[in-house]
């Protein structure tokens, strides 16, 4: 067979038929069969955290409060606790799956309901409930609310506000999600149908009795709308920038830690060779963290170019504790992929790369209640953790930053040692190949081996 000719061949001349199976096998073998392992192997992470959501409703758990314990407050109650028994459909999510929340009749310890001096004591334990997110809702129907809406009737009163009956105590900033697609407004259409039929009862009772003097006297609003309900958003989602700062921006943080670990390998080609072993360890880390703290700065100035507010929960300090949260996130994920990338090369990493992306957002977009059980792992990720941080300094939600903190500095410390063993292995296995081919010089390889490390 001749020899091909560069620049003279169609792709399938007698010629090529060495070049071209090869490139057959590297395209089916090593193209197509690793992007196929990856989407089977994978992607699963990601379509698997979101398969059971609407199945996982009822773990949401919401409560009631009833302060009131007369015909206002026992048919409210009996309407949200009585939804947590059946299908219910409230327009959103496929039909006959479990579409109620999780709820549970109010108590605070071993104090119960009547315990409470007043409402603004039982308002503010209620506050305490979301704000450390033991619930994601508590509804407080206030006390002697029958009684007030009784005077109202019999007085007439224009001035009746319906909205003083019931509080609907939530923080939106928990996560968007779920409580827009289902505390809020599978609540409020279960208060609507209560609210509707207490209604008709109160209107019925009142023009049982009412005389035509009376029934005019009366404003339409206290019989149409006698009870009505208040919205307590603690912390609500209302950053124009708050998606990309809490979730899209944490994969722009994880994909510059990846172009980190890329280009930073491509530079230790040109001098890594040259180098003993403890200076090649130094570079490495020092280059990494160096890229980390300008990316990571530079990350948090664009936020707060277009108007980012940190100062919400921390003041001024809030912008420094964004910047830290980046550049430890940054550093947890990026160490990782630089502490494999030697062991995988750089062919190989981007598919480890996009596992850390897959896992870590997996459990960043819904709250563990809406998740399969084996999710759980997510609470030791840096992603989950990283979007608790950004999540407390914009909107002020649970404070938990030493525990999330810690998690990413316990990421960053296991990279710190895993990454000089691996390069030690590494660079024991290049001085072997080195010293090879000159078997026959062996009294003078145990002298080169010890410089060399």
């Amino acid at each position: 067979m001749e020899l091909p000719q560069k620049f003279k061949h169609n792709f399938w001349d007698r010629e090529l038929t060495p070049q071209r199976t090869l490139y057959f096998k590297m395209a089916s073998i090593g193209g197509l069969a690793v992007f196929l392992l990856q989407i089977f192997a994978i992607m699963p992470f990601y379509w698997g955290s979101l398969y059971k959501e609407y199945s996982l409703i009822p773990n949401l758990r919401t409560l009631v409060l009833n302060l009131d314990n007369s015909t206002i407050g026992t048919t409210i109650s009996s309407a949200l606790l009585s939804s947590a028994h059946g299908t219910h459909t409230h327009g959103t999510g496929p039909g006959n799956l479990k579409s109620w929340l999780g709820w549970e009749e109010y108590t605070s310890g071993s104090l119960p309901p009547s315990g409470f001096s007043n409402d603004e004591e039982a308002l503010e334990d209620a506050r305490r409930q979301v704000e450390n997110e033991h619930a994601w809702a508590v509804v407080v129907i206030l006390s002697s609310s029958t009684e007030r809406l009784q005077r109202a009737i019999a007085s007439a009163d224009q001035a009746w506000n319906a909205s003083t009956i019931v509080q609907v105590i939530y923080s939106q900033a928990r996560n968007e999600l779920a409580t827009g697609s289902f505390v809020v407004p599978y609540t409020t259409a279960i208060l609507q149908r209560a609210n509707a039929q207490l209604a008709q009862q109160f209107t019925t009772e009142f023009l049982a009795t009412a005389t035509i003097e009376q029934a005019r006297a009366m404003p339409v609003n206290l019989l149409t709308q006698p009870v009505g309900y208040t919205m307590v958003n603690l912390h609500p989602y209302d950053q124009p920038l708050a998606t990309v700062l809490t979730f899209v921006g944490i994969i722009y943080v994880a994909v510059f830690a990846f172009q980190t670990t890329m280009a930073t390998s491509a530079f230790q080609v040109v001098i890594g060779d040259y180098l003993h072993i403890r200076s090649l360890i130094l570079l490495r880390f020092g280059i990494s963290f160096l890229f980390y703290f300008f990316l990571s700065w530079a990350f948090a100035l664009l936020g707060l170019m277009f108007k980012g507010d940190f100062t919400r929960h921390f003041g001024g300090g809030g912008f420094l504790l964004y910047w830290l949260s980046l550049f430890l996130g940054m550093a947890s994920l990026g160490l990782a992929l630089q502490a494999m990338v030697t062991l995988l090369t750089v062919r190989f990493i981007p598919i480890l790369f996009i596992l850390i992306l897959l896992t870590n957002v997996s459990v960043s977009l819904l709250p563990f209640d809406l998740l399969p059980s084996v999710y759980q792992y997510g609470k030791a990720w840096p992603a989950y953790n990283l979007n608790r941080l950004v999540r407390t300094i914009l909107f002020g939600t649970k404070n938990d930053l030493s525990l999330n903190y810690g998690v990413l500095l316990a990421w960053i410390a296991v990279s710190c040692i895993t990454l000089p063993l691996i390069q030690i292995w590494e660079r024991k296995r290049e001085v072997k190949a080195h010293l090879a081919p000159l078997h026959e010089k062996a009294a003078t390889a145990p002298v080169l081996e010890k410089e060399a490390l």
